[in-house]
């Protein structure tokens, strides 16, 4: 992680740390006895990073990751306590840590889990939800365009939202693939420029391919790749020079 940090401040970037699978076991919800000391120790050894580092991603898609965690292991219903529970425990890793370092705290929701009323962490800074095009109709135009809208009304007051914009499809694209998706950036261009002063970030998902996992992102999408870009250039008014990934 060190030489990466050292890779990101050589090109005057800065980069989110992502530090679930620090705090919490492999797809565990419940975090180690000593995240605490586990974190601090991982933040010490980064000592000479910090002004690197703006901030830290908790939990990707916690309350959906909580049930189907449950789902695989046969157990009994989770009750709705045992989200509040996971919440709350989110919810103070966050504090602490922005106590800790003075840094931000962020995660994202999946869909389904705001469909059924799951809670948010409203104590991160920015949250923010996941709905692919690649799903096919469940994640619609007007599908994005109602989560963006309750998520809008039901955040904390003081959170800012952080958007995955897509740039992923589930089976090698092709031309109508990548049609959909840079239909679907112009349509977060859309959202992002109407509620400027409610999102504080973007962040595309995903560049690489991982082809083993069904995961072709804007690396095999010329297209796409060149419409974030400009988007990215839009919004920071500089130009971008991508780099290679880390």
């Amino acid at each position: 992680l060190q030489e990466k940090l050292n890779r990101v401040k050589s090109h005057n970037d800065q980069t989110i740390i992502m530090v679930q699978h620090l705090l919490f076991p492999w797809e565990g919800t419940k975090a180690h006895a000593d995240w605490q000391s586990r974190f601090d120790e991982a933040w010490r050894k980064l000592s000479s990073a910090h002004d690197t580092v703006p901030g830290f991603y908790l939990y990707d898609e916690p309350m959906w990751r909580l049930e189907e965690l449950q789902k695989r292991a046969d157990l009994t219903p989770i009750t709705a306590e045992s989200y509040v529970a996971f919440a709350n425990e989110l919810g103070q890793i966050a504090n602490y840590i922005k106590q800790k370092t003075g840094k931000l705290t962020s995660l994202t929701e999946a869909y389904p889990a705001i469909d059924a009323g799951r809670p948010l962490v409203t104590a991160v800074d920015w949250i923010g939800f996941n709905c692919y095009r690649a799903y096919g109709n469940v994640c619609s135009a007007a599908r994005i365009r109602d989560l963006f809208s309750w998520m809008l009304q039901n955040k904390g007051t003081q959170q800012k939202m952080m958007i995955t914009a897509d740039s992923y499809w589930n089976t090698a694209p092709g031309e109508a693939a990548e049609n959909a998706v840079v239909a679907r950036i112009e349509l977060w261009k859309e959202l992002v420029a109407r509620h400027a002063g409610e999102v504080a970030a973007v962040t595309p998902f995903l560049y690489q391919n991982h082809t083993l996992e069904k995961l072709w992102g804007a690396q095999a999408m010329p297209r796409a790749l060149q419409a974030l870009k400009a988007w990215s250039e839009q919004l920071l008014g500089a130009k971008c020079a991508p780099q290679p990934a880390l």
